[in-house]
């Protein structure tokens, strides 16, 4: 009989439960990964989580394109406009810039030179945005597979191999204590709704598993070319 040796140990997150209830319950034990910090935020848009190696967009209300034109509050985004090129300005992952009637966002933070070298070496992307500048409004949504194609396609922070997360990688997120089942310290402006997953129903393969960061639970009902709901790019690292 073969030996099949383990040469390291899975290591489960804590569910973030720190209140106990009664004796050996979840919040008695804590019971999960040592790593502390768990999230690290790199100061560049994106959040490191040192337990699965996966690194996350941290607003991706801030680099998805929108739509062109003024539109409702649900249709537009969350945006930071400057007004010039000025080499000693310090551009944001996330800055918004209109130049000859087209717009570009910042995908790398850095103190620019000038417009054209920034833009070839990569810290700027062409993109379509809202004209609104409007703080309340949240994120674009997706039909699952549009959703999976904007994140392929996505180069932000100096990385060009984001994905749309499967099922377990969304749920690797969820905090099971307090209000929200993703940690808005990390992610500050996660929308309180489902996000899309790439992972398929296998009952009926036309509907998606979808997760719910506000109660923290997974969802089975979406249907894929019907149902648009946002999305959390991911990388591995």
């Amino acid at each position: 009989m073969a030996v099949i040796t383990i040469s390291s140990k899975l290591q489960l997150p804590k569910t973030g439960q720190t209140t106990s209830y009664v004796d050996y319950d979840d919040g008695y034990y804590e019971k999960g990964s040592p790593i502390t910090p768990r999230f690290i935020d790199n100061s560049d848009g994106t959040v490191t989580d040192r337990l699965t190696n996966l690194m996350w967009v941290q607003c991706p209300d801030l680099i998805i394109p929108g739509e062109s034109g003024q539109h409702s509050i649900l249709k537009n985004q969350i945006q930071s406009a400057r007004g010039d090129w000025a080499g000693t300005t310090e551009y944001t992952a996330g800055d918004l810039v209109a130049e000859s009637g087209h717009y570009y966002v910042c995908v790398v933070t850095h103190t620019s030179g000038t417009f054209a070298t920034d833009l070839a070496n990569g810290k700027w992307v062409e993109t379509t945005w809202t004209s609104s500048v409007d703080p309340t409004a949240v994120a674009a949504t997706f039909l699952w597979a549009a959703g999976i194609t904007q994140c392929e396609g996505l180069s932000y922070a100096g990385y060009s191999d984001w994905y749309l997360p499967n099922v377990n990688q969304m749920v690797s997120l969820c905090k099971f204590e307090g209000y929200g089942a993703i940690d808005t310290t990390y992610f500050p402006t996660i929308v309180s709704d489902a996000y899309l997953t790439s992972t398929t129903y296998y009952i009926d393969t036309l509907r998606y598993w979808a997760f719910d960061v506000v109660t923290g639970v997974t969802v089975n009902g979406y249907i894929k070319d019907a149902n648009d709901k946002y999305i959390l790019p991911v990388r591995n690292i």
